[in-house]
């Protein structure tokens, strides 16, 4: 009888491990889901893996001006998505333009939505001796990984202060970068100079896959 509750109790355990999975895996490869505003539209979907909102960058371009836009304030944009069992959002998102007073505010015709994310560099999950083996934070662990890897060219880019302006075959000095005026899916966030040199002979790699 004992041996009998110990194979229950074992069955019931796995079958708390696997629910605590819940689905918590890096499916997509992409960073970033560009648009562009018709005046109507004022949800936007971004389908990647996203492990806090906090980490969600928001902008519009318009006439050359950019604008940032914050989580939860307004002006800003709402987020809504399927969280999963530590609050992170595997399968994404959408998020909804909101103006001062909270009322829909969808950008202007012509205007460059770019959602992306930059997750931040830290680890903080904790292991302890002898103590439970979650299988949802030891995914959330690789989970945050890969993300950042993801993330690496991006942030190569912006690490290096505002984007240079021009022609990408100018010439470049190494770490310049240059924004892709108008992203789609597909393409990317922008181009960051890899090999430094004159107009013509300078090496400008892209970085940041938009996937939307």
């Amino acid at each position: 009888m004992r041996a009998v509750r110990t194979v229950a109790a074992a069955v019931v355990l796995a079958m708390l491990l696997f629910a605590a999975r819940a689905g918590a895996v890096v499916s997509t490869t992409g960073v970033s889901a560009a648009y562009v505003g018709d005046g109507t539209t004022n949800s936007f979907s971004y389908p990647d893996y996203l492990f806090e909102l906090p980490d969600l960058i928001v902008t519009t371009t318009i006439a050359g001006v950019t604008t940032d836009y914050v989580a939860n304030a307004q002006p800003g944009f709402t987020w809504a998505g399927t969280a999963d069992c530590l609050g992170s959002f595997p399968s994404g998102g959408a998020i909804a333009f909101v103006d001062g007073s909270g009322n829909p505010a969808p950008p202007a015709a012509g205007a460059s939505v770019l959602i992306t994310r930059a997750t931040p560099k830290t680890q903080t999950v904790a292991f302890l001796d002898n103590g439970p083996l979650s299988a949802c934070v030891v995914e959330h662990a690789y989970d945050k990984l890969t993300l950042m890897a993801q993330e690496t060219g991006l942030l190569l880019g912006l690490a290096n202060g505002p984007p240079v302006t021009g022609a990408l075959s100018a010439a470049c000095s190494l770490g310049q970068w240059y924004q892709n005026a108008t992203p789609s899916a597909g393409s990317n966030f922008g181009w960051v100079c890899t090999t430094a040199g004159i107009a013509g002979a300078a090496v400008w790699s892209p970085f940041g896959l938009v996937s939307q």
